[in-house]
């Protein structure tokens, strides 16, 4: 894929992802469910790792300046969310559709980039409160699941529509 076809659609993405991100229900401190995750978790699927890692970090850069979380968990969250996709999908063959590859698509940015960096930051700002980290951090992973499978949903319908194929070329084997 050409650098401009792919700095086209982390723009799009992006952009996507920043209008997702503008609707948001407040769970616990510092935790929001939105779907504005789907936008890095589908940027890692379909362009890899550091393309996803681009559109982590605009969507995860507008979300701490704009949301009521604390400022690290959106950041740190929406750019883990896309190495969780964007690994799964570098080390996985992109043609080969099977149960594994599509369940490490989702798993993989569900505890990487929803649970993890949320209980971390969660326990390291509210020292004490481990139920209430742990809790904050069940919530953001039920959100980074959700939003994984639609991802993953979407990018099956784009491989199944031959639209994927112009994103990407056929893996040699």
């Amino acid at each position: 894929m050409s650098l401009s076809l792919k700095v086209a659609v982390i723009g799009v993405l992006s952009a996507a992802g920043l209008a997702l991100r503008t609707v948001a229900v407040p769970v616990t401190v510092n935790v929001q469910i939105t779907p504005g995750m789907i936008a890095p978790i589908l940027s890692g699927i379909l362009l890899g790792l550091w393309p996803g890692i681009s559109t982590g970090i605009i969507v995860g850069s507008y979300a701490a300046v704009f949301s009521g979380e604390f400022w690290l968990i959106p950041f740190i969250g929406n750019v883990l969310l896309a190495v969780g996709a964007g690994l799964t999908s570098d080390l996985t063959k992109k043609n080969r559709v099977g149960v594994f590859e599509i369940s490490m698509m989702i798993i993989s940015p569900t505890v990487i980039g929803g649970f993890i960096p949320t209980f971390i930051i969660m326990s390291l700002i509210i020292p004490g409160a481990f139920i209430l980290a742990l809790l904050s951090g069940v919530f953001d992973m039920i959100n980074a699941m959700i939003a994984s499978i639609i991802a993953v949903l979407t990018w099956l319908a784009l491989k199944k529509t031959k639209l994927i194929e112009k994103l990407s070329p056929p893996v040699e084997t």
